[in-house]
């Protein structure tokens, strides 16, 4: 009965948004699109937002040829639609705080996920500010090497239907626990669930933030040592990390990034009651797979640029999911 109500709120939303969105279409009546924004469901108008930014970087990657702009948007859009579920409930915290409880109590649960959702795009977006990507410049060195994999004809349509769809339908799925918890307010008290969700989601953030900060310093002081003609030694030699958090994965930061909305899904398990085969856990499994595309194309770059010494750290160390190393790794000297 749980699961049954999760999946028919989720199911009658996207109907709506697609069943609303074709008539505007058929008719080509615009005012349609400000009925969707206006709707009381707030995953209509995060599907509206969705859909405009599919729009969006498919045409800014037609005109600039550029793939990174779903880059620039994957910290601020879960945002978005976060607060747009929150919105009601962050209203009424606003107006108790001011003594006035006409918009009721606000709900925990939704709260909850907006300010670790804000933490998580806040950290995320200064990351990516401080390696340059907000330059329009900007593109993630990796594509180059995608788009060698096809001809030009089937690139572009990989990246309208990955790059610039998949990719924002993505962005959205995996906040549905937040309008699953928006559908419960008021209905579902926090539970176990909720507080499991809670703590996961932080020590994954805070796990994943040392582990870019780690190699925010690594990559600058390797840089420096390199334009000084310095002698390098251990991992500054070899050209990439392998120790810390390294040592028992070789993306740690991309692991706790994926565990950050693993934990994210408990708080729909908690607000729906739906489990253990909840629909709310499928975004991060998609997100995995995503994960294991870009590790493959990430790591045959990387044996390209250290044909020796990047084989030698793969046979050690886990690829994804951190664990105990299977060996060590011999001394590397370079002058």
């Amino acid at each position: 009965a749980h699961c049954s109500a999760l999946t028919q709120f989720l199911v009658s939303s996207f109907h709506k948004f697609g069943s609303t969105a074709w008539a505007g279409i058929v008719t080509k009546d615009v005012s349609q699109v400000s009925k969707l924004w206006h709707d009381p469901n707030p995953l209509i108008s995060a599907l509206l937002v969705c859909f405009a930014a599919i729009l969006l970087c498919w045409v800014a990657q037609v005109v600039t040829g550029n793939c990174s702009h779903v880059d620039r948007l994957w910290s601020i859009l879960p945002v978005v639609y976060v607060t747009l579920y929150a919105w009601d409930d962050l209203r009424a915290l606003a107006m108790m705080s001011l003594g006035d409880r006409r918009a009721g109590t606000p709900d925990g649960r939704v709260l909850a996920q907006w300010l670790l959702v804000a933490l998580w795009g806040s950290r995320l977006t200064f990351n990516f500010a401080r390696k340059g990507g907000y330059s329009l410049s900007f593109e993630d060195y990796r594509w180059e090497h995608v788009r060698a994999l096809f001809s030009r004809a089937v690139f572009e349509l990989f990246s309208l239907v990955f790059v610039a769809a998949a990719q924002n339908l993505l962005c959205l799925a995996i906040t549905l626990p937040g309008a699953a918890a928006w559908s419960a307010r008021g209905k579902v008290p926090v539970g176990p669930w909720d507080w499991a969700a809670t703590a996961m989601f932080l020590f994954y953030l805070m796990t994943e933030a040392s582990a870019d900060h780690v190699q925010w310093h690594f990559q600058n002081e390797k840089r420096r040592q390199i334009m000084a003609r310095e002698r390098r030694t251990g991992d500054f030699a070899r050209g990439f990390l392998t120790q810390g958090l390294f040592r028992y994965s070789r993306h740690p930061a991309w692991f706790c990034e994926n565990a950050i909305w693993w934990s994210f899904a408990l708080y729909g398990i908690g607000a729906s009651g739906c489990q253990p085969l909840n629909p709310l856990l499928l975004p991060p499994l998609a997100l995995a797979a995503l994960f294991q595309g870009s590790i493959w194309i990430t790591e045959k770059i990387s044996v390209g640029r250290y044909p020796v010494t990047y084989p030698q750290y793969q046979a050690v160390t886990s690829s994804f999911v951190p664990w105990f190393p299977r060996g060590t790794l011999p001394d590397v000297k370079r002058e």
